[in-house]
């Protein structure tokens, strides 16, 4: 079943120390713009900086936050293979 979040690419800001948390079926892309932050999931923490693309398993739960004091922004959509 297609949700609002499925498919619909949202812009994210994230002040210090700011986090922002997802649980979805399918995959997540996380498009990095501005900033640094860290992506961590199951105890394995990944840097993310602008011009990376990050695609996980939405399915497990995990959180995006700040790196370093400052502002982290992204743009970020679900997306279910059955969908394509």
């Amino acid at each position: 079943m297609l949700t609002e979040d499925h498919l619909r690419l949202r812009l994210i800001y994230l002040k210090a120390p700011g986090h922002w948390a997802y649980k979805q079926d399918g995959l997540i892309f996380v498009l990095p713009k501005d900033g640094a932050g860290k992506y961590s999931t199951g105890g394995r923490e990944h840097t993310l900086r602008a011009g990376d693309v990050l695609v996980s398993n939405a399915a497990q739960a995990a959180t995006v936050s700040t790196s370093n004091g400052a502002q982290f922004v992204f743009s970020c959509f679900f997306l279910r293979v059955e969908h394509l």
